[in-house]
């Protein structure tokens, strides 16, 4: 589904590319351990982690949600680059910004935390992984690797002829894919691409990079089946 923006509606596939939070402050009061939640003025540490969902805004004041196997139905309100999302469980609202992502939080954290989803545009098709292994070519820290993909989520990343052993999951999001995996490094963590096309030996995708006291950065991925 393609993506439109203009001053009636917002539509199409929305990934979301990652979440920035802001978790209160502990101090020490006189009945023990208080939590405050600094004013957005003063100077907080944030904290921003990779995102896993698919929003699917439609053109009838609708919109679907996809978080692996959780399927959620929401109503648009939107009030020019002003959205509201409402479900029976939730209400995210927010805004369409000037970096073109839509810009989200929740009523139901805790702390505050904001939703940055990314515009998608990918086609719909078929894939099994298992028991294959694919060259990774792309802008950060999986460039050159190898991924061999076992069965039972089984994954060895292939760096320089030494290989590490973790785990990956093909996670559906709606009519589309993803492969989570664990990069097997500290500083990484783990890395999600959401898939958009292939061919005949190829897989492409997009990533969300997060690096220390950097913006998260979008990526181009693609995987070449060896």
């Amino acid at each position: 589904m393609s993506v439109a923006l203009n001053a009636q509606q917002v539509q199409g596939d929305w990934l979301l590319a990652y979440i920035v939070s802001t978790p209160p402050e502990m101090t020490m009061g006189e009945d023990g351990v208080d939590l405050v939640i600094k004013d957005e003025s003063e100077e907080i540490e944030s904290f921003v982690e990779q995102g896993l969902m698919l929003l699917t805004i439609l053109p009838n004041g609708k919109a679907v949600s996809f978080y692996a196997d959780v399927k959620e139905e929401w109503k648009v309100i939107q009030n020019g680059n002003r959205l509201t999302f409402e479900s029976k469980a939730d209400t995210l609202y927010g805004k369409y910004n000037d970096k073109g992502m839509l810009q989200l939080r929740s009523v139901i954290d805790e702390f505050p935390t904001e939703y940055h989803f990314s515009p998608y545009a990918p086609q719909e098709f078929d894939l099994e992984l298992g028991n294959s292994s694919w060259r990774i070519k792309d802008e950060g820290f999986l460039d050159g690797k190898t991924f061999e993909f076992q069965s039972s989520n089984n994954l060895r990343i292939w760096t320089n002829g030494k290989a590490v052993e973790t785990d990956y999951f093909l996670i559906p999001l709606g009519r589309h894919l993803a492969i989570e995996f664990s990069s097997g490094e500290s500083d990484t963590g783990f890395g999600i691409i959401y898939l958009e096309s292939r061919d005949e030996k190829n897989l492409y995708g997009v990533m969300y990079v997060i690096e220390q006291d950097a913006a998260p950065k979008r990526i181009k991925v693609e995987l070449s089946r060896l």
